[in-house]
């Protein structure tokens, strides 16, 4: 595929996932692809040098719609999701013996008590996630139809989205959306996650205790068994989604490509050297499904809690602009995979399915940036975990010494013989395996349960598809964070 299709490419899925709050954030320069068995880490670990790459890739900070980790080892999020934990000041406050009941209630809904003795998400709120992940699916699939028929000039094009498939897609939406508020007791679970803000607000320190615990067991459950370090990990959510056959098709024709570029973004312009000229693309045609991405030892809340401050009021992880400024500005919440990439250029008498990972490797036109460390917190006598690099033989990353230099980055395939792990204990597992989640079954399920009640859906999986059995990570989702930290003045602080 020609730069400019890529670049096409990219552009439509931008308008297709991006939201007001989120951004992609592109490996264009560090293609990365895995086969389905590297990616399987629930219920157990297939590939433990996977899966740790995996973890701080999808830890490392996103600077923009180019994903170029950071060289410096700290700029993770775990790492900076610690020193909050660790060095925040705290509002005070106490609960009022009704606020205590209602915190408990809400708890008692919210989350399950695992085999450690900590919290895991509930049956109630494992569904909530489930037909949640299902309506964004049934949103997508809905935005990329009407991406295509506004890009396209064809009359019959738009004739179609506007008499059928627009209000065929609008009503799988709707059906998913009543769903979600039936069998994912949207309502209740929502009104559960206010309470237990609200009273965070008032007991800072109680929540502070709570998110430490959960951190603090998780350092201890997963260890690098190279070095024998804890690290933090990372996983996706539906965990089944690489054994299922109905992914969704995203696509680019010749006739739109002229109209996508013209909303490329200068960042991505720049690294394909051109947003101009023509394409020899007929059309690109892959199969996509985006994953939320889930960190049982992270409390994103954190990021929005007006309890905390640092003791230099100067400190800040993001102004909280649009783009937002500072230390730590966005994180990844979810990426997109894709698989089964089939290209037709002109004169092409056939279609033939390739590989992922050539239709996004370039040679990059500029240096990967280095990224300063950032201002950092005042410093632990002791750290709480180690700092991780990109350190997988399968990413071929920049050395200091290289720094200047244009660099192309070529994939690896299978590069690391798979190491079944053994360094997970078994109660980190069974929390490894609860904080993920099947996919929703399109079959109907049983009436909403009462509060408190409520049961997730068993997912369905169906064999994969023919074709290639590698994927590719097409991009990351990352979302903007509100201004950080940003304490309240009417609360006690003593």
């Amino acid at each position: 595929m020609d730069a400019i299709a890529q670049l096409a490419l990219m552009t439509k899925a931008k308008l297709i996932f991006e939201k007001d709050d989120t951004f992609l954030s592109f490996p264009v320069t560090m293609p990365l692809s895995y086969t389905p068995d590297q990616l399987r880490f629930v219920p157990m670990v297939q590939d433990m040098p996977h899966f740790l790459e995996f973890s701080e890739l999808t830890n490392a900070l996103p600077t923009g719609a180019l994903f170029q980790p950071s060289l410096d080892d700290s700029s993770l999020l775990g790492s900076e999701y610690l020193k909050i934990l660790k060095f925040a000041q705290l509002a005070q406050g106490a609960l009022t013996a009704q606020q205590n009941t209602d915190l408990q209630q809400a708890r008692a809904f919210l989350y399950a008590q695992g085999p450690d003795g900590l919290q895991t998400p509930s049956p109630s709120v494992i569904a909530y996630q489930q037909y949640q992940q299902a309506w964004f699916k049934a949103t997508q699939n809905y935005k990329a139809a009407q991406t295509t028929a506004q890009m396209s000039t064809d009359p019959q094009v738009q004739a179609q989205w506007q008499n059928t498939d627009e209000p065929q897609l609008r009503a799988q939406v709707d059906a998913a959306e009543n769903d979600w508020v039936i069998k994912g007791f949207k309502a209740q679970v929502e009104q559960a996650m206010q309470v237990e803000q609200r009273c965070a607000a008032q007991s800072p320190s109680l929540v502070f205790s709570d998110w430490q615990s959960q951190c603090n067991a998780d350092l201890g459950g997963y260890t690098d068994p190279s070095t024998n370090q804890p690290f933090l990990p990372t996983i996706f959510s539906p965990n089944d989604v690489l054994d299922q056959a109905d992914w969704p098709t995203l696509s680019i024709t010749g006739a739109e490509i002229p109209n996508l570029i013209s909303q490329a973004p200068a960042e991505l312009t720049k690294v394909f050297g051109t947003a101009s000229g023509g394409s020899n693309i007929d059309s690109v045609t892959f199969e996509y499904c985006s994953v939320a991405l889930t960190r049982p030892w992270f409390r994103p809340e954190v990021f929005d809690a007006q309890f905390w401050r640092f003791s230099d009021s100067s400190t800040q992880l993001s102004d909280g602009n649009v783009p937002p400024q500072g230390e730590w500005p966005a994180y990844i919440t979810a990426l997109i995979f894709a698989r089964n990439v089939v290209v037709k250029t002109h004169g092409d008498t056939n279609t033939a399915t390739q590989p992922v990972h050539p239709f996004l490797m370039i040679a990059a036109h500029v240096a990967p940036a280095v990224q300063p460390p950032p201002a950092s917190h005042p410093a632990p006598a002791q750290s709480l975990a180690r700092p991780m690099m990109l350190r997988s033989p399968s990413i071929m990353m920049m050395q200091p010494a290289m720094r200047a230099q244009t660099v192309e980055f070529h994939p690896q395939v299978n590069p690391v013989t798979p190491v079944r792990s053994l360094a997970i204990g078994p109660a980190a597992y069974a929390r490894l395996n609860a904080s993920t989640f099947a996919s929703a079954p399109a079959a109907a399920q049983p009436a909403q349960a009462p509060l408190g009640a409520g049961t997730a859906p068993t997912g369905t999986s169906q064999p994969p598809p023919a074709g290639p059995a590698q994927v590719s990570i097409l991009a990351f989702i990352c979302k903007r964070l509100p201004k950080c930290p940003n304490p309240d003045p009417t609360l006690n602080w003593g």
